[in-house]
């Protein structure tokens, strides 16, 4: 798989633009045919790369309306917060992943929205209070996303989802 990493904060963005292959290489058998089967993965990921590192710049470019902003953070909630069957119990609002954590991602545009987004889905650390079944005030606070197939699958839903919205503008 390919990925991009945001150098300001590292936090990992996995890459999966729409038809990029996913290549798995089975650790058992004879080893050249391994080998054979990793350097052609790489070449399958390599050739993708341009394509996902056009991102960026043209996301860049695309000027985010707060109602586009909210839109973005609604389904990154759902995707985050959300069981099996679609429910969501989090007191946690979708406006908060909209909250930057520094002043060099203030922008409007559809990549700075992008990775605020995904950073909070990711990091954790939002805070909200709700009341329990018996009325008492409870404090939650998201924690960091560190399983590694979560963390995958969220940030390829990301992705696929900022690709979409790119397509429309």
């Amino acid at each position: 798989m390919a990925g991009l990493f945001r150098y300001v904060c590292l936090n990992g963005l996995v890459v999966a633009a729409g038809d990029m292959t996913q290549s798995r290489v089975r650790h058992a058998g004879d080893r050249n045919r391994q080998l054979a089967e990793v350097v052609n993965a790489a070449y399958d990921v390599l050739e993708m790369a341009p394509r996902v590192l056009e991102a960026p710049a043209r996301w860049s470019q695309i000027e985010f309306q707060r109602d586009e902003q909210l839109a973005l953070a609604r389904s990154a909630h759902r995707l985050r917060f959300a069981n099996a069957e679609g429910d969501i119990s989090t007191a946690i609002a979708p406006e908060q992943l909209l909250h930057t954590r520094r002043s060099s991602d203030s922008g409007n545009d559809l990549w700075t929205i992008f990775n605020v987004v995904q950073e909070n889905v990711i990091r954790g650390g939002i805070s909200a209070a709700s009341r329990d079944h018996n009325g008492r005030w409870h404090q939650s606070t998201t924690r960091e996303v560190r399983g590694i197939d979560q963390s995958i699958r969220l940030n390829r839903a990301l992705w696929q989802l900022g690709e979409s919205v790119a397509a429309v503008h």
